[in-house]
């Protein structure tokens, strides 16, 4: 066992080690940076096998905080506001303040084009409210990632998670090459179907007229349905398609 003294990477005359909570509180907790710069001198000594794996793993999760008081506070104060105010926001649907399950209920089951195009925009408001603050964010985490000898707060963020960029972009290229034409295929249906169900054309096909305002979950418009899988045929389906429904059946029951 190998015991390494926090103080001695500490500065000042006192070599001061812990410190009082951001935001208040009481006791107090490590200062970061004489624990990251002991972490450092213990890599570079040289460590080996899991102890080794630990502190890198250690050193990624601190590496992006090892920035000066006032804007590593900046961000912290950005990030959460951001936060606060995603969570709390509420559109507005026919004088109503709504929020993001009505919309969702909205733009799964109501056939009225004009509500779902309300209750669609009604999704997007939000970013006029935080628009400033997220771009200063992102200019304040590249400049933070540039501080740190980054690129950009991407670049950071990858090599934190041990990421390799170039790989990743190929991934993903190779991912669209593979999918595109049978996701081309299966869109050109839910589009017809789409069509058909509002009674217009394809091309006259809207956000809105899509069951998720962000495109991410699966749309409700087959039978197959994802949060309730009680037809055996759905059940083999899912199963073949690597989906835990009992899993997910035991956790809609806890919620």
């Amino acid at each position: 066992i190998r015991v390494v003294n926090l103080r001695d990477y500490a500065e000042g005359r006192h070599r001061i080690t812990d410190d009082y909570q951001f935001g208040g509180g009481g006791g107090m907790v490590l200062k970061p940076e004489p624990l990251f710069a002991a972490v450092d001198a213990v890599l570079e000594a040289g460590s080996n096998g899991l102890v080794r794996r630990q502190l890198d793993l250690l050193r990624n999760l601190m590496l992006e905080h090892q920035l000066p008081d006032d804007l590593r506070a900046r961000i912290v104060e950005l990030e959460s506001s951001v936060d606060m105010r995603f969570s709390r926001h509420r559109g507005v649907v026919r004088g109503v303040e709504v929020g993001d399950t009505e919309i969702k209920r909205i733009l799964r089951r109501s056939d009225d084009p004009a509500e779902r195009r309300e209750a669609w925009e009604a999704s997007k408001t939000v970013g006029a409210e935080v628009a400033s603050d997220v771009r200063e964010l992102a200019r304040l985490r590249n400049r933070a990632a540039r501080a740190l000898g980054y690129r950009d707060w991407f670049a950071l963020s990858l090599a934190t998670d041990e990421l390799d960029e170039q790989k990743l972009i190929d991934t993903l290229a190779e991912a669209d090459r593979v999918t595109a034409e049978p996701f081309a295929r299966w869109k050109s249906a839910l589009d017809e179907r789409l069509a058909s169900r509002f009674g217009c054309a394809v091309s006259e096909l809207r956000p809105w007229h899509y069951a998720d305002p962000f495109f991410q979950e699966p749309p409700a418009v087959y039978d197959a349905d994802l949060d309730a899988p009680d037809r055996l045929a759905d059940r083999e389906h899912l199963a073949l398609l690597g989906v835990d429904v009992e899993r997910r059946r035991a956790g809609r029951l806890r919620q």
